[in-house]
């Protein structure tokens, strides 16, 4: 049991490993054996795989994911957490039928499973072999059921389920960092001591993740690739919390992501964030809620990355436009969606700006199509979408954004997601024309909105097509006097093509903001470069009520603690 355990998948703590004395430093296999075997099922599932009646499948394709990856965790000093695991993912991809009509459809899903780390021949066969047995079976009762499904249903645009897309071949080898859990795990815990000078927090975290993933590819068509996938293999992410008097709950994060660990902030600059984040936990203790409103609004570059996010990204999905979903912006090519000084293009090809690595390059997508640039808006006007091979609304072949997280059906989603403006505004001169705005409407007051950490929306068309991000800071601006006042409790939230339309104004500030995005095909890092925007209205609601009595004890390392 322990054998077969560890075959598939290996998860230790940081502790002797019985099997390696350090799994996470075992080199990656090389891919060519990999791609060998992986041939010689494809050859003979293509020609052989054939069940009573049935033909064999007209398509089969294996990704198989090598992943090392570790988390340190550190609170207040002290090491709270060390994880690291090793696995192989393997995702068989099998269609039956043409590329016309096949067994594929909004709910599909290929065949998963862990393959063996040793990648000993017999092993790592069977695994193919059982994945694609299974994947063949359910794409022939899945074709069956959607032939079915099509004397009864109308589907008013015959789409193809399936693109072409030129072969594809690249062998690489993983880069393979050195990993130093036990330095890095000492650097965290400096990271946070000085959170225990800060006796009103009630958290000050670090947290370090570290994931590695090398990807092999074949297909029935000729792709052959083997390539790493991630270029930042590090996020950082420095946390505090405190709770306000009246209960509220207070946090404030950062995130920091590198391919290595020299290229992270330096430690003094990291602990500097820590003391900072302590002193806005304390301001926000005191500061005012502030009531539900309309007004005008300044997003920072970091917000505006999240707005971005959460009303075009996930829209503009290629999927997203032939399944059962809200469809924004689907019966909209070549029409107005933003306002006409402002393109958007996602570029899955740039590895930095300004010195930033940036977490949604990829040289190919998991489908094995080479990234490639696009142009999603221009000058306002809808151009384009994000597609795998699956083809979409008023658009053909595939443009190298069919991404996909270990052993997830691949889908059309976000590399680089750049938001570029063809007039910009000096930073400083955006707050007059907020002033101004407040004015021309007569406003009171109006906002900055300051690091958003989280959004998300919905693309069903069974709910409404809202969408919401929560910035960390938010600062009230008096028309009248430009006094900016801090205020909590409150989020921003909207519907995408109304949200859109409001943007007046864009800065000269563009900076690039990495993150990871989560969709039915999984888990994946992305990025976003976008100005600072002024909108001419946006909406702030109440946070949920989520208040708890502060702790009644004074921390133990309070100065008023007795020790």
């Amino acid at each position: 049991m322990k054998r077969k355990l560890l075959s598939c998948l290996l998860f230790l703590a940081l502790a002797p490993a019985r099997l390696w004395s350090d799994p996470l430093n075992l080199p990656f296999a090389d891919p060519g054996p990999a791609l060998n075997l992986m041939a010689l099922e494809i050859a003979r599932s293509t020609a052989d795989l054939k069940l009573d009646n049935f033909s064999a499948p007209y398509f089969v394709a294996y990704r198989l994911t090598n992943q090392r990856s570790l988390t340190l965790i550190s609170k207040f000093g002290s090491l709270a957490g060390a994880y690291q695991s090793r696995q192989q993912q393997l995702y068989a991809e099998v269609r039956y039928g043409d590329y016309a009509l096949d067994n594929t459809g909004q709910y599909h899903e290929g065949a998963g499973g862990y393959a063996s780390l040793d990648m000993k021949p017999d092993g790592f066969r069977q695994a193919l072999w059982i994945l694609t047995d299974l994947a063949y079976k359910s794409a022939i009762a899945d074709y069956l059921e959607k032939k079915a499904k099509q004397a009864e249903e109308l589907d008013r645009e015959m789409l193809p389920d399936f693109s072409t897309a030129a072969v594809a071949r690249s062998l690489q080898r993983p880069a393979e960092p050195p990993l130093s859990a036990e330095e890095w795990g000492r650097a965290l815990n400096q990271m946070t001591l000085g959170a225990t000078q800060f006796p009103h927090l009630t958290l000050g975290q670090a947290r370090l993740d570290f994931s590695e993933n090398f990807v092999t590819f074949l297909n029935s068509e000729g792709t052959r690739l083997a390539y790493p996938e991630n270029l930042n293999t590090l996020a950082l992410q420095l946390e505090v919390s405190g709770v306000a008097p009246d209960g509220m709950q207070l946090s404030l994060s950062r995130r920091y992501f590198a391919p290595r660990w020299e290229e992270l902030p330096a430690l003094d600059d990291l602990k500097r964030s820590m003391k900072e984040m302590a002193l806005e936990v304390k301001n926000l203790q005191s500061a005012p809620v502030q009531k539900p409103v309309t007004a005008p609004a300044i997003l920072d570059p970091k917000s505006s990355a999240v707005l971005m996010h959460e009303a075009l990204g996930h829209r503009l999905e290629g999927e997203r436009q032939r399944e059962e979903g809200g469809q924004t912006f689907k019966n909209r090519m070549g029409k107005a969606i933003l306002p006409d000084f402002i393109n958007i293009i996602d570029d899955p090809t740039m590895k930095e700006f300004q010195g930033t690595g940036l977490n949604g390059y990829f040289p190919f997508d998991a489908e094995g199509v080479a990234s490639q640039r696009v142009v999603l808006v221009e000058k306002g006007v809808l151009k384009n979408f994000l597609l795998s091979r699956r083809p979409a609304a008023n658009s053909g072949a595939s443009n190298g954004h069919g991404r996909a997280s270990l052993d997830r059906r691949p889908m059309g989603r976000i590399g680089n997601l750049i938001l570029q403006s063809l007039e910009t505004t000096p930073v400083s001169k955006l707050k007059l024309m907020l002033l101004a705005e407040c004015r021309r409407r007569g406003a009171p007051y109006g906002f900055l909105i300051r690091r958003a950490s989280s959004g998300d929306t919905a693309t069903s068309r069974q709910v409404s097509q809202v969408l919401r991000f929560f910035p960390e800071i938010v600062i009230r601006v008096d028309a009248k006097t430009g006094e900016e006042t801090l205020v909590r409790g409150v989020y921003m939230l909207g519907t995408p093509l109304v949200t859109l339309r409001k943007i007046i104004a864009a800065g000269d500030d563009p900076q690039a903001v990495n993150a990871y995005c989560d969709a039915e095909s999984g888990t994946v890092m992305v990025s976003h470069i976008a100005p600072s925007l002024l909108l001419e209205e946006v909406e702030l609601e109440r946070l949920p009520d989520d208040r708890r009595r502060p702790p009644i004890l004074k921390p133990p390392f309070s100065p008023e603690t007795p020790q």
